[in-house]
């Protein structure tokens, strides 16, 4: 089975979505005036933990930030984590 990655712009989320179409996975934001992304929450299904579904969730949300030339804060435990243990990632992090 592949899963597949949708950006929802409108809804401020990105979709981690099976081949059939059914939802296992998101990552929650929200855009900023002061040239920020928030991710709020990252959530995947219990049966489909430990498969880096999370992990490619804040990396598509890395890549959108790169190229919208955003930075990132995290109120999400996880996407922080990920965001502060990654130095290629240190460049989209944001600092006061």
């Amino acid at each position: 089975m592949e899963i597949q990655y949708n950006h929802v712009r409108e809804k401020s989320r990105i979709f981690a979505e099976t081949d059939s179409g059914e939802t296992v996975g998101r990552i929650e934001y929200k855009e900023s005036s002061d040239n920020t992304f928030t991710i709020l929450h990252t959530v995947v299904n219990k049966e489909y933990s430990g498969q880096g579904i999370a992990r490619q969730l804040v990396d598509h949300m890395v890549a959108f930030a790169r190229a919208e030339d955003r930075k990132i804060i995290s109120e999400c435990s996880y996407a922080k984590h990920v965001i502060d243990k990654n130095p290629e990632y240190h460049s989209v992090k944001y600092t006061k």
